[in-house]
């Protein structure tokens, strides 16, 4: 099994388990976040793996299809989470913008997303990934390097 397959499933089972103590219910709001979590595993898993300084954009924007499709999704999701009253809001710092940070805090974003045991940090991390992502492919899509 490829590592970004075992990851998102070890990803989706511990947020399935951290969901159950209360904070989403099993149903269509749960079935999303899953469904996020393993666009955003694919996705920063094809990031990670990509030189910013000579990236293939054809290749990069082959994988923006499923964000700008789950765009829906994700704005139901951060509706479901807000609604919570312990819900986090996001700690990024959207200062001055290129690919290459958006790429550095995505690689970052995500490292914290695995390593986080707790429910709200990595629902909140799970967003903030899918903004930075939509960032990202809005920076690359259409814009052929010099």
């Amino acid at each position: 099994m490829c590592d970004w397959v075992a990851r998102t499933k070890q990803q989706q089972e511990q947020m399935r388990q951290l969901a159950q103590s209360g904070y989403f219910e099993e149903g269509e709001g749960l079935e999303e976040l899953l469904g996020l979590i393993s666009i955003l595993v694919d996705f920063c898993y094809e990031i990670k793996t990509i030189d910013i300084d000579s990236y293939d954009q054809w290749d990069v924007e082959g994988n923006f299809g499923i964000l700008f499709a789950n765009v829906d999704t994700f704005i139901r999701v951060c509706d479901d989470y807000s609604i919570i009253k312990s819900a986090i809001d996001s700690q990024i710092e959207w200062g001055e913008i290129t690919t290459k940070s958006v790429k550095q805090l995505i690689d970052q974003t995500y490292d914290r997303f695995e390593a986080e045991c707790d429910f709200h940090m990595k629902v909140r991390y799970l967003l903030d990934l899918f903004k930075m992502s939509l960032v990202f492919a809005g920076l690359v899509y259409g814009n052929p390097k010099d």
